[in-house]
């Protein structure tokens, strides 16, 4: 029949059907290649959105470590100005009064003494400022050889022997008269130590006890070092070897390289350095060092 001669006025016995057609695209290449742009799209879009984010993380860690080491350069610059114009004006006070000529001989020779440590400290700072450069970009500028532990602390005891004096302190040196020799450059050593004895010297108040000892160990040789000074907190230990790092009670000053110097010569030595301190007890740094073949 036809439908549309039927709809005015359909017969009662007209039994209409519905009809549900169901479509579908096959192997439509215009479609697969449109969905399969819409993944690349999507996927792209994933990928320069992660990478937008990390770049933001990047960025926002960099500037949080250029503003941290424009802080430490700052302290790192008033840290050594002031210890550099403190043995300065020390000096510039201590010459003058000689040069007025109104001190006895007595005091002429007590204020040239203490013209020698105040010297002495400022050649070590610039010793230190020197040395560090020097390690951090010449490691290959050590001469290693042959050396002798008992003869790099007696010329660090006898480099300090003014200060500690002066200062009122207990020297416990313990060297075993057959202790093998290490294989070391020798002015690095020098200077560890001296940066050791320094800090020991620098942060000891009530009790002034410095203790020095050595013992041969397997094929390597420990050297401890110990004060009873007002010791380090224990949060600041893995920082204090960190280069311009000063704890929060170090009102003596410091350059804070002296054992980032330390650190980095041991290092350099293919030894070890342990630190252990206490508030209010003390300090005690072990460093092992290679028995020299």
């Amino acid at each position: 029949f036809e439908p549309l001669a039927v709809s005015v006025d359909p017969p009662a016995d007209l039994t209409p059907r519905t009809w549900t057609a169901y479509v579908q695209a096959g192997n439509d290449p215009s479609l697969a290649a449109a969905e399969r742009g819409a993944r690349r799209t999507l996927l792209v879009s994933a990928v320069m959105a992660a990478v937008l984010t990390g770049a933001l993380a990047l960025a926002w860690q960099a500037g949080r470590s250029n503003a941290r080491l424009a802080e430490m350069r700052s302290d790192f610059v008033s840290a050594v100005t002031h210890e550099l114009k403190t043995p300065i004006a020390n000096l510039r006070a201590l010459n003058e009064t000689i040069a007025s000529e109104r001190s006895t001989m007595e005091l002429s020779r007590e204020y040239s003494a203490m013209g020698v440590r105040e010297a002495v400290r400022l050649t070590r700072l610039v010793d230190n400022l020197l040395a560090y450069a020097r390690i951090t970009d010449v490691a290959s500028a050590y001469y290693f050889e042959r050396v002798e532990l008992a003869a790099i602390v007696e010329r660090s005891v006898r480099e300090f022997s003014a200060n500690l004096t002066h200062g009122g302190f207990a020297v416990d040196v313990d060297i075993p008269e057959r202790l093998p020799a290490v294989c070391a450059d020798a002015t690095a050593l020098n200077l560890m130590l001296n940066n050791l004895v320094d800090n020991a010297i620098r942060y000891s108040t009530d009790r002034r006890h410095l203790r020095i000892a050595a013992a041969a160990s397997g094929t390597t040789v420990l050297l401890t070092v110990s004060d009873q000074g007002v010791g380090i907190p224990a949060d600041e230990i893995p920082r204090v070897t960190r280069k311009f790092s000063r704890g929060r009670g170090s009102a003596a000053g410091g350059s804070g390289l002296g054992l980032a110097i330390v650190d980095r010569i041991v290092h350099d030595h293919r030894g070890t350095l342990t630190i252990e301190s206490r508030l209010g007890v003390g300090t005690s740094v072990a460093i092992t060092l290679p028995v020299a073949s």
